[in-house]
């Protein structure tokens, strides 16, 4: 098969959509297969030193414009078959492209934009709104990342059930506990004890609500350790700043927000716990790289969540400071707790493999064609 992987609207490897896509491009450029993939992404995205370049593969580049908004480029993009046609496109981008009459497979990463628009900008609310309900109903095939997603979307757009295929996404290799993690600590000058954070700095993160839960727990439990908040600003963060200049633990706050891909295994390694209390995900792919590298883990019981989780971590209320507040307490006070946890987050880890992932996503890809 002809397979185009379609990659418009993403400019960087930073949020999760875009990781997702790089883990797609490397895991199929693994497969024993005689498929050739085309691969729509502009010049940034595909100069990118972690992309696959096999003889399978074909980078075509779609010069976007900055200033123009990326999904209406995606949108009205038409040279599908540039490099000869495709057996079916996959937009592995939130919004598939409405107009595409042949086969196709669209992966929904969330519905955040319909059930929690107050933690999203009207502009991306807006884009999603238009294209996304009638870009669905193009699609062959639809790919959710938890079987949370497949439940909203059945019951906010009513989306035929057997049409959604529920994959799993799977952690990069590099994701693994980190042997020289002192040398990566000390560039960051990060402290022995920390809670750490990872992911975009934006409002439904719910990171306002881990600063004042965090600020209670040093004081009920008398801690010493640091939070620290690794990501870039996204959107509606300033309310996160705010919190933080508002918290008595504000001295005990770090803000990392350009750390390399190649240093997060060695913040995860070190962790004495990682804090992930987002009101929605559709997935969470940082509460699997943490648990890949050894990092006990407190999430939200909201969503996709526990579907990653499990039971290896433990789950709390996201909206409830002092339930937050004591179990991390209780956490960075049990060292036989949180060894517990490492060695269950390290077994439920290794169920979201590579191999689960491509063959199920390969299996879409010829459904979707009829071969």
């Amino acid at each position: 098969m002809r397979i185009g992987l379609d990659g418009i609207v993403l400019r960087n490897l930073a949020a999760g959509s875009q990781r997702y896509f790089e883990q797609l491009l490397i895991g199929l450029s693994a497969q024993p297969t005689q498929d050739e993939f085309v691969v729509f992404a502009d010049l940034q995205m595909a100069r990118a030193a972690a992309l696959p370049r096999p003889k399978n593969f074909f980078y075509q580049n779609v010069a976007t414009q900055r200033g123009f908004p990326a999904v209406l480029q995606q949108q009205l993009f038409h040279a599908w078959n540039v490099s000869g046609a495709l057996d079916v496109l996959h937009s592995a981008v939130f919004v598939p492209p409405v107009w595409y009459q042949p086969p196709s497979v669209a992966t929904i990463f969330d519905l955040a934009f319909d059930l929690f628009p107050e933690t999203t900008k009207w502009t991306g609310r807006g884009w999603r709104k238009l294209f996304i309900r009638p870009g669905i109903a193009q699609a062959s095939r639809v790919i959710t990342l938890a079987e949370s997603t497949k439940r909203d979307l059945v019951a906010r757009f009513r989306i035929a059930a057997d049409k959604i295929r529920v994959i799993y996404p799977c952690a990069r290799a590099i994701f693994r506990p980190a042997p020289d993690s002192d040398a990566i600590a000390a560039h960051y000058h990060l402290p022995d004890q920390y809670v750490l954070f990872v992911g975009t700095l934006e409002r439904r993160k719910n990171i306002t609500t881990l600063v004042r839960a965090f600020a209670q727990a040093r004081r009920m439990a008398n801690l010493e350790h640091a939070l620290v908040l690794v990501g870039r600003r996204g959107w509606l963060y300033d309310d996160i700043f705010r919190a933080v200049e508002a918290s008595d633990a504000r001295d005990r706050v770090i803000f990392l927000e350009d750390v390399p891909d190649v240093h997060l295994p060695a913040l995860y390694s070190r962790a004495e716990l990682f804090a992930y209390l987002s009101l929605y995900e559709g997935f969470g792919l940082p509460v699997l790289e943490a648990m890949s590298c050894g990092a006990p883990v407190l999430a939200a019981n909201t969503s996709a969540l526990p579907e990653v989780v499990g039971a290896a971590g433990l789950l709390v209320d996201p909206r409830d400071v002092p339930a937050i507040a004591s179990t991390i307490g209780h956490i960075l006070t049990d060292r036989d707790l949180r060894a517990a946890m490492r060695e269950r987050g390290f077994a439920r880890a290794r169920l979201f493999s590579q191999e689960r992932f491509m063959k199920q996503t390969l299996e879409v890809y010829r459904d979707a064609a009829g071969v």
